[in-house]
């Protein structure tokens, strides 16, 4: 782990006179039985890098200022970035969650809306993702890539993520001032939630969620991801439940983390330290593999077929040769058009409704791939350790799941493609 602190520098009346304009096109998403939206921000060559994905913290919102200009920064150095909102059980919500409005929502909640977000992007082909996270929204898109290891997903940005330390509770870690502060009150006596002093309507089932904070505290996620990270915190962050320096520094085993101390900002990063935050993300974002960003991007592309029921654009990510290699079970099947009849033969596509599924073919379900490990011994060659599971095959019985080992060929054209894949069953 590398740990960097930036020093303070004279901020001049480009501080005062620094405005952002708001030029992101907002979009709504179906999310179980909400609307969620976001803001879109996309320039001219955005599409050759990694998009972000932002999440904001807790009951906060996209249009918070923090995160217009953190959009506005990665436009400017070419980044195209999402910034959501989480839905908080509300329908198509927007601005700050209110204190006394009723409070259902779950910590563990934003895992599948950040899911449902990842889901469009790949869906408008962004199959390299970088996700960016605030306060609580560091902490959870953290333990997002920790338990899906989203093989789009080829890094982690946390701006003053929360730490969820495991011996103290939400209540009396999560005590900062957040801007909702100003814009939410309740005269109703009530206890205190979250960083709400007040707030009249909070379920059982939310405040037992927030006290727990989906179980794995942020070092503990940071452990469990397989993709560089950088962690930002202002040296005037006086907030109780941020996660400190000293805490990754005390942990020399995270491999590929870098915490990062900015002089002088606050939680919210204002005036022109957000583009120190920036600059210093946009210079390790440049540094990423560009071999390993293209492997994790067909991986994803491959997910994404399957789950539509593609199975031929599934195999995209294999070498058309007569020499590639399928080995599954005791079997060793050789050649592309071979290994895609295997699969036909074992599956097939979806059908359209009111069409039964063939006789003897599996449900193909919904696949999820966990890139453990990744090595490149040549810079034409590479290997992939992971896992794989498929979801939603038979309600009474295990998922089926086991281990891969791929083996990676750049091709001629500068793709990278499968040349010989060891699948195994745990079952």
């Amino acid at each position: 782990m590398t740990l960097w602190r930036r020093h303070d520098r004279v901020l001049t009346l480009l501080s005062v006179l620094l405005s952002f304009g708001v030029t992101a096109t907002e979009v709504t998403l179906p999310v179980g039985k909400y609307t969620a939206n976001a803001d879109w921000e996309s320039t001219p060559g955005g599409a050759d890098k990694p998009a972000v994905l932002i999440v904001h913290g807790t009951m906060g919102h996209k249009d918070m200022e923090l995160i217009q200009q953190t959009q506005e920064l990665l436009k400017e150095n070419g980044y195209d970035s999402l910034a959501v909102n989480l839905t908080l059980n509300r329908d198509n919500r927007h601005g700050f969650m209110p204190c006394d409005a009723p409070q259902t929502h779950r910590h563990e909640d934003a895992e599948q809306e950040i899911a449902a977000w990842s889901e469009w992007l790949k869906q408008q082909g962004r199959h390299q993702l970088i996700l960016l996270g605030h306060s609580r929204g560091g902490l959870q898109v953290a333990q997002y890539q920790a338990k899906r290891h989203d093989p789009a997903v080829v890094a982690l940005a946390l701006l003053a993520p929360i730490a969820n330390r495991p011996t103290t509770t939400q209540e009396k870690t999560h005590t900062h001032p957040t801007d909702a502060d100003k814009h939410t009150k309740s005269e109703s006596p009530a206890k205190p939630f979250l960083h709400c002093a007040a707030a009249p309507q909070v379920s059982q089932a939310s405040r037992e969620s927030y006290r727990r904070n989906g179980h794995t505290s942020l070092m503990g996620a940071l452990k469990a991801v397989h993709v560089p990270v950088d962690v930002f915190v202002g040296s005037e962050d006086s907030s109780a439940g941020v996660i400190r320096l000293s805490e990754l520094d005390a942990a020399p085993a995270l491999s590929g983390v870098h915490g990062h101390e900015i002089d002088g900002a606050d939680h919210f990063f204002r005036d022109l330290y957000l583009d120190d935050v920036v600059e210093t993300l946009v210079s390790h974002w440049q540094q990423l593999n560009p071999d390993e960003n293209a492997i994790h991007a067909v991986m994803s592309q491959q997910q994404h077929a399957w789950n539509r029921g593609d199975i031929e654009g599934f195999m995209q990510g294999y070498a058309k040769t007569s020499d590639l290699r399928f080995a599954s079970g005791d079997q060793v099947t050789y050649g592309w058009q071979a290994t895609l009849d295997r699969y036909k033969k074992n599956y097939g596509a979806k059908k359209g409704k009111g069409q039964s599924k063939e006789k003897g073919k599996k449900p193909m379900g919904v696949l999820h791939f966990e890139l453990l490990e990744m090595r490149q011994p040549a810079s034409d060659f590479a290997t992939v350790f992971g896992r794989w599971q498929l979801n939603g095959t038979g309600a009474n019985t295990p998922a089926p799941h086991g281990l891969f080992t791929l083996f990676w060929k750049k091709q001629p054209d500068g793709q990278w493609r499968i040349i010989a894949d060891h699948t195994s069953s745990g079952h």
